[in-house]
């Protein structure tokens, strides 16, 4: 059986003031989380973090992982527009 850890879209995030990064596997979401400030986690940090980590177990699969992501980076507002796999709720 072959496994990939490779999220069917790519989130993008920032890397800089002017520059996104795609994020494209479980590794490069893991390097990501990782090099994240601890003045700066919060709860969906947390939960992308932990969701991650069960994902390269096999606990969990790579759209649950992916789907944190985006939560943390919504809730970071790093999106800054509305992604096709993660609408908007609430007032805008």
């Amino acid at each position: 059986m072959i496994t990939t850890d490779a999220f069917y879209i790519p989130v993008p995030l920032p890397t800089g003031p002017d520059t996104k990064r795609d994020i494209r596997t479980l590794s490069e979401m893991h390097e990501f989380l990782s090099g994240w400030p601890c003045v700066r986690v919060s709860p969906s940090y947390e939960a992308a973090r932990r969701t991650c980590s069960a994902a390269r177990a096999g606990r969990l699969s790579v759209e649950q992982a992916r789907r944190a992501l985006l939560t943390f980076a919504q809730s970071a507002d790093f999106l800054g527009y509305k992604h096709p796999a993660m609408p908007r709720t609430g007032q805008q």
